[in-house]
């Protein structure tokens, strides 16, 4: 990860499927790097699969302060989803059909969530309410603790009026992965339920 800004940098410069947004949270900028239209030849080139939505603290020095998944294919899609080994899978879950969310370090002990491309989509604010509800204690809490030991947590957020092509009945963000920001390993799941953060709500 420690190449990855100028990798996206230079890549925004040299292929327009790729771009940036820069977005203003309490008097700081945040670059969001992310993708329309790419092929898969786009997607073979550095930085490419990390151009996901991934956010830097700008200043004197880029700090990586958000860190989705890099990007997937469905299975056959291409060379990258063929002839997969099924022995390595050690986690299988229902694709939820919603919203991105990940959580964003802000400050030395806060964090907020943003959805792909943005710090303040409504599908971002709207899940920040929901961390608020009594509901959602112990999730954020966990979120709080994670993103202060330097990971990002990804989640799905849905709800009746954030409908993509299947409906849910209540909003709920649902956690995907978590990784960390320094090298980008996911933390396996099984880890952090032995912690008793509640990573299904």
């Amino acid at each position: 990860m420690k190449t990855l800004f100028n990798d996206l940098m230079n890549l925004c410069a040299s292929n327009e499927a790729f771009y940036f947004v820069d977005h203003q949270y309490d008097g700081v900028t945040y670059r969001v790097f992310t993708y329309r239209l790419a092929s898969y030849s786009d997607f073979l080139l550095p930085g490419a699969l990390e151009c996901r939505g991934h956010t830097f603290r700008l200043g004197e020095t880029p700090e990586l302060v958000s860190l989705p998944m890099e990007k997937f294919f469905n299975i056959g899609e291409n060379p990258m989803t063929m002839n997969l080994d099924w022995e390595q899978v050690t986690y299988v879950e229902d694709k939820r059909d919603g919203s991105l969310i990940s959580t964003v370090k802000v400050g030395a002990s806060d964090f907020i969530l943003k959805s792909k491309t943005s710090l303040s989509s409504q599908q971002a604010r709207d899940a920040m309410a929901l961390l608020g509800t009594d509901a959602y204690t112990g999730l954020r809490d966990a979120l709080s603790e994670l993103t202060m030991q330097g990971c990002t947590v990804n989640m799905e957020y849905t709800a009746p009026d954030n409908q993509i092509v299947l409906g849910y009945k209540e909003a709920a963000l649902r956690v995907l992965n978590v990784r960390y920001l320094d090298n980008g390993t996911y933390v396996p799941l099984q880890n952090v339920a032995d912690n008793q953060a509640p990573f299904v709500v």
